[in-house]
């Protein structure tokens, strides 16, 4: 019954209404239509265990799956958020890429579960890098605020101005966030700013993003390891 997928959707959910699930009742059989309606009727607790199980039968048409995996996820918030590390890194790489990015733009979500997936998948990021994985802005600053990763609060604060995001005063206060305390005086002077920095590959990073959105027109790496910039003429410095 439960991998009939000769049955319509009404006579499905109105027959296994009240028909009690163990999961040794599916198999490879269960047709990805059949899941969504166990999902929706909640007939399938979520765990570990059950998510092993589901995710191996369709290991080979994930994508077939993935919203009604995403439903499973906002039917226990609790049980998926204390677990998201474990939900969200143990699949194959494209899987994980979709189902975030489902995550963050779905109404499913509060936005406490979605900055809280953002955090707990911190070392993630770090390993494998940001590309494709699409984070709102808002997520975004909250995670550089609260995250203790410089290397990831650097990937988010350039993808940031890569996206377009120009609050200088915000920009100014998560740059101090970012490992590189010397890129404060870049907010603070009017012209030009000279600052050390602690790592010269992700300072010149920081600075040569700031420079393609248009706040710095040239940086120069003195022989002592000082950054000296220029600002655009269109920035002005940020009072204290």
């Amino acid at each position: 019954l439960f991998c009939n997928k000769m049955l319509g959707e009404r006579a499905y959910k109105k027959i296994l209404n009240n028909v009690e699930f163990r999961m040794d009742f599916i198999d490879s059989d269960l047709p990805a239509v059949n899941l969504v309606r166990l999902i929706e009727m909640q007939k399938i607790p979520f765990n570990r265990e059950n998510f092993d199980i589901i995710t191996d039968i369709y290991s080979s048409h994930l994508h077939q799956v993935d919203d009604t995996i995403l439903l499973w996820f906002s039917q226990y918030p609790d049980v998926f958020r204390n677990d998201a590390d474990y939900y969200l890194t143990t699949e194959p790489y494209l899987l994980v890429r979709r189902l975030h990015n489902m995550i963050m733009y779905s109404v499913r979500f509060s936005y406490e579960i979605k900055s809280g997936v953002a955090t707990l998948l911190s070392d993630y990021y770090r390993d494998n890098g940001l590309e494709g994985v699409n984070i709102p802005e808002a997520i975004k600053i909250d995670s550089i605020q609260t995250s203790l990763n410089n290397e990831l609060n650097v990937d988010l604060y350039v993808s940031l101005l890569e996206d377009g995001y120009r609050n200088k005063q915000n920009l100014h206060a998560l740059a101090l966030k970012l490992g590189e305390p010397g890129l404060d005086k870049i907010f603070r002077q009017a012209k030009e700013a000279t600052f050390d920095v602690n790592d010269a590959s992700r300072a010149e990073r920081i600075v040569m993003a700031l420079q393609a959105s248009g706040f710095i027109r040239d940086l120069t790496i003195r022989e002592n390891g000082k950054f000296h910039v220029f600002l655009s003429r269109s920035f002005s410095a940020l009072s204290d």
